[in-house]
């Protein structure tokens, strides 16, 4: 789990610089789903056999207005291109 989450921010935020906004925004929104499962299982003692991690309502919709915010402001760094 310690290992888990920089080795997926390692290797997801190249892929998202590289690719066209509509998937980098797909990209990122995996990416930022998948931490959040990995806070929901850290919160729970690690402890995912008797009890199915979860993302509350809230939350993925807070996730997916970032990405949809993203999507529509564009990368600061792909403008600079």
């Amino acid at each position: 789990m310690v290992r888990a989450r920089p080795a997926a921010d390692r290797e997801s935020r190249p892929l998202i610089a590289k690719v066209d906004r509509t998937l980098a925004t797909d990209i990122e929104l995996f990416s930022r789903g998948g931490q959040e499962i990995l806070n929901a299982i850290e919160r729970q003692d690690y402890a995912v056999l008797g009890r199915r991690p979860a993302i509350s309502k809230a939350r993925k919709l807070a996730l997916v207005a970032r990405a949809a915010l993203g999507k529509l402001l564009g990368n600061p760094r792909e403008k600079q291109r």
